[in-house]
């Protein structure tokens, strides 16, 4: 029972405090109030219609409750926009058109939905790995808390790893463009398909230079072994143009010399001529040779490639190879 001095404070403040306010005035629970105020109400001491409602609800505070309903505690939006957590719920079903607490995040369910797989198990592997940013959900009980994904953190994690996905199991949404997209713009390559690129006939020279730190992969989950590697283009690119392969490394960085060069505006030599007699039939010839080849290096290939013990095939003019190609006269 409340003593009469409680009662007449009820009596006296029923018109400027709400329910709540006067609970924590007098140290009762609310429902307490919330009784006494309907018995005096039968009474006809006070009027339900004079008692003080709570404001209308604003745009901002509509906007707030869109965003944070379901990711945020009810009790904390009740307390932040200092409303019951009945209000909360009843304004998220009248005012914003039935808004569901799911509506403001993805589950695993949802998003092994979106990429295509019937297993959500999948999702809270990538969750583990670090590939998707996930938390967990304040609803359910502590053992079952469902995952709570957002569509920034989906999006970014199939921009930077879209081989994660199918696309063709993919249903039509904005998930997939981004995947498409991602592959158009820069695809990925399995190991088999990367292997003719580099110039190789085996997969263990891809991964002895995945080993090796040369060449930038990641290893995809499923398949044998723990997975199968998947390498970018550019990281292909960019391991061609500056190839540490040793029988590659000395014809890299004399490319590279020449692109510098090049870039400087100076002049290059790209041929030198020689002139010297042929060994067999004495007639004085011009050779065009690089210019990293020497006198006896161009004797030596000379003699080798138009003479070499048979009828004399250079003419007063001629080239020579160098690795399979013949050095053209500019």
């Amino acid at each position: 029972m409340l003593s009469q001095g409680q009662v007449n404070f009820i009596i006296e403040h029923h018109r400027d405090m709400l329910a709540r306010e006067m609970a924590a005035a007098l140290g009762l629970r609310n429902s307490e109030v919330i009784y006494q105020r309907q018995s005096l109400c039968r009474q006809g001491r006070i009027r339900l219609g004079e008692r003080k409602y709570m404001p209308p609800w604003s745009t901002e505070d509509l906007g707030y409750l869109r965003e944070h309903y379901g990711k945020t505690p009810d009790r904390i939006l009740a307390r932040r926009l200092n409303r019951s957590r009945n209000a909360i719920v009843i304004a998220a079903k009248r005012k914003l058109n039935g808004l569901r607490r799911k509506d403001n995040f993805y589950t695993a369910a949802e998003v092994a939905r979106i990429i295509g797989t019937p297993c959500s198990k999948k999702v809270a592997d990538w969750v583990r790995r670090g590939w998707l940013k996930g938390t967990k959900s304040w609803m359910g009980p502590d053992t079952y808390k469902m995952w709570c994904f957002s569509e920034t953190g989906i999006a970014r994690c199939l921009r930077r790893r879209p081989w994660l996905v199918d696309v063709r199991r993919m249903e039509e949404s904005f998930f997939r463009s981004v995947v498409i997209k991602q592959w158009e713009r820069d695809p990925w390559y399995t190991a088999a398909q990367t292997a003719p690129l580099l110039g190789v006939t085996t997969l263990d020279a891809v991964h002895r230079y995945i080993h090796f730190g040369w060449l930038p992969a990641e290893r995809k989950p499923g398949g044998p072994r723990q997975g199968r590697w998947v390498i970018r283009k550019s990281a292909i690119e960019a391991f061609l143009q500056n190839d540490p392969r040793p029988g590659h490394r000395a014809s890299a960085i004399r490319a590279s010399w020449r692109r510098a060069i090049l870039a400087k505006g100076r002049p290059m030599m790209v041929v030198v001529i020689w002139a010297l007699l042929c060994p067999r039939c004495g007639d004085q010839v011009k050779v065009i040779a690089s210019p990293r080849l020497f006198g006896p290096e161009v004797k030596a290939r000379f003699i080798a490639q138009h003479v070499n013990g048979g009828p004399c095939l250079h003419g007063l003019e001629c080239c020579l190879e160098e690795q399979g190609q013949a050095v053209l006269h500019m």
